[in-house]
């Protein structure tokens, strides 16, 4: 017997009904982007409020924005119908995100497209996690931030369609004026 979530069994007994639910039904677009955009927040508060002597240390609002990006990308994927599954074999890959994300139809800027570029390549999305020393090259901040205030709206209106309500959300601290 499979039981549904509704907001009278979810107060009485939230474990067994998520017990219930298949993956694909406890992973939205709706809870994907609103984790996304958590995230993105975060990173642009961090990037933009951070002490001067925290400025040389970049990799925590890196990894914030590069695991807001590829949230907002798996949104997207979720609201054109990929499974859980699917997506987990797309794994940190940003080119295969971007290229299977462009393929569905989602629309990117060139700076977008840029940015997911500079993510994948020279082991960026590991080295924002894990020591690597030594000279990289990498998206700036900056545009890190603009490409997740992007996605909110590229993503958010994609999912804005078919009517799941989506908030208003802050633009980048460092969008053009």
């Amino acid at each position: 017997m499979m039981i549904r979530a509704t907001m009278s069994n979810l107060a009485d007994a939230p474990e067994a009904v998520a017990d219930q639910l298949t993956v694909d039904e406890r992973t939205s677009p709706f809870g994907l982007f609103n984790f996304a955009e958590s995230y993105r927040k975060a990173a642009d508060i961090l990037a933009f409020e951070r002490p001067e002597s925290m400025r040389p240390f970049d990799a925590p609002v890196r990894y914030l924005f590069y695991h807001s990006i590829e949230l907002y990308l798996k949104a997207f994927l979720r609201s054109d119908g990929l499974t859980v599954r699917q997506m987990m074999k797309l794994s940190h890959g940003f080119s295969a995100l971007r290229d299977v994300c462009t393929t569905r139809g989602l629309w990117l800027a060139d700076e977008d497209r840029d940015v997911l570029a500079q993510i994948g390549a020279e082991y960026n999305y590991i080295r924002a996690r894990y020591i690597r020393t030594g000279f990289f090259r990498g998206a700036t901040i900056e545009a890190l931030s603009r490409t997740g205030a992007s996605l909110v709206e590229t993503v958010g209106g994609r999912l804005r369609e078919p009517g799941i309500a989506i908030r208003d959300v802050a633009p980048s601290r460092w969008s053009p004026s």
